[in-house]
């Protein structure tokens, strides 16, 4: 998972790594049923399933109430890093995989010129 530095979610899960065992299973569904349930977080009420961070918070919630020892975190920009609109491009050389923020307000044709 890619480390992440905040009080409301531990991690960024916009890239998973999963071990298949049955306690993989065991965690996945346990992060299910705590998407199903309303949570407050910072004063605001979420159901994970539908609104807030989906399941960056799910996850944190069992990270609350689990810990963390299950996971293994590398630094920001080693499995990921974030692209965003008017910034350069990250290096290529190492990254696995690159995390596009800020298009919501694009239109698909303006989100595929900006990364040809």
């Amino acid at each position: 998972l890619d480390e992440q530095v905040s009080a409301r979610t531990p991690f960024n899960t916009g890239v998973l790594i999963l071990k298949s065992s049955p306690e993989t299973l065991m965690l996945l569904d346990e992060i299910l049923q705590i998407g199903r349930q309303l949570r407050r977080v910072n004063g605001h009420s979420w159901l994970p399933r539908l609104t807030g961070l989906w399941d960056q918070d799910a996850f944190a919630d069992y990270i609350n109430f689990r810990g963390k020892d299950r996971f293994v975190l590398l630094p920001h920009g080693e499995l990921q890093t974030f692209v965003r609109r008017g910034q350069p491009w990250p290096s290529l050389d190492s990254i696995f995989a690159l995390h596009f923020t800020g298009l919501s307000d694009l239109e698909p044709l303006q989100r595929v010129e900006l990364v040809r």
